[in-house]
């Protein structure tokens, strides 16, 4: 698959901030509480995905449909992007002992292998599909501390961010004697939203375990990108354009799909196009550290 080097940019991103600010956070003084405060996290992330799983269940519905309409047995379902993982972090300026606002940046990921087993009496076939998507946010927030003891916060925060965010799928369809592929990459950036509720668990004077569940609201499109589709005879057709979402009719069926096409789809066997959209939004249940100085 493609090469990722949003993560790796989203990694440095973070480190650059910790380096360039930690020496002047521990060399200030804290004004009735405040000063620097970076904080690390790894969290389980549930996202909701939006039209790569309706576009994809189509298009696996629609040759499983067709797979069975030749006499093959099908055996599996579609499975959807839901679950992965969260990782980021914030460089949090605390100007009072209970408010700060936070810069930071983070990763979010998932993917999942769908394979669907065709069967006709000794012949074997099947449908094969790995989408992936992933994001990095681009986060501004501001973070609430409220005491509850000497060594327990509860925390709150609010925010916003800018998600460059990327899609990629890889499905084949096909046996040993022969296969068609379909592959596409695009990439898309927009605006969201984010909140989360937790608790600090004061280690140290200046480490904490933080314990705290998130939400966000963030809703991508505009994606632009390539797509190949392939044969096992070596003939391809390449694509570049925009990722589209549609519902196709076909033998009377209907079947969502989502592809990478150079122009908008037409035809009386298409209706409801539209510019694809990659739904982030969902809730995490983070742990971590924070580091004060």
């Amino acid at each position: 698959m493609k090469s990722r080097k949003n993560s790796s940019f989203g990694i440095i991103f973070l480190m650059v901030f910790v380096l360039c600010f930690s020496g002047m956070a521990s060399g200030s003084e804290t004004n009735g509480g405040g000063g620097f405060a970076i904080r690390l996290y790894g969290a389980f992330n549930y996202l909701k995905g939006g039209d790569i799983n309706e576009g994809m269940k189509g298009i696996i519905d629609y040759w499983k449909y067709e797979a069975e309409g030749a006499g093959y047995i099908s055996q599996g379902e579609y499975k959807p992007l839901n679950y992965g993982i969260d990782l980021g972090g914030d460089l949090i300026f605390q100007f009072t002992p209970n408010i700060g606002i936070g810069f930071g940046t983070g990763y979010l990921q998932s993917t999942k292998e769908t394979v669907i087993d065709l069967t006709l009496g000794s012949e074997k076939a099947e449908i094969r599909d790995k989408p992936s998507i992933s994001a990095i946010p681009l986060k501004a927030s501001l973070f609430f501390f409220f005491p509850l003891g000497s060594a327990l916060n509860m925390t709150l925060n609010v925010g916003a961010a800018y998600y460059l965010a990327k899609v990629d799928s890889t499905m084949r369809i096909g046996d040993p004697e022969g296969w068609l592929q379909y592959e596409m990459s695009a990439d898309g950036k927009g605006l969201g939203y984010h909140g989360g509720i937790g608790f600090e668990i004061r280690l140290s004077p200046s480490v904490s375990l933080i314990l705290e569940g998130t939400g966000r609201y963030a809703k991508i499109r505009g994606f632009k990108g390539k797509a190949q589709t392939l044969d096992s005879d070596g003939v391809g057709i390449n694509a570049q354009g925009k990722l589209y979402f549609w519902i196709e009719t076909d033998s009377g069926k209907e079947y969502a799909a989502i592809y990478i096409t150079e122009e908008k789809p037409t035809g009386s066997w298409v209706k409801e196009v539209r510019e694809a959209v990659i739904d982030f939004s969902g809730g995490s249940i983070l742990a971590g550290l924070l580091f004060r100085f």
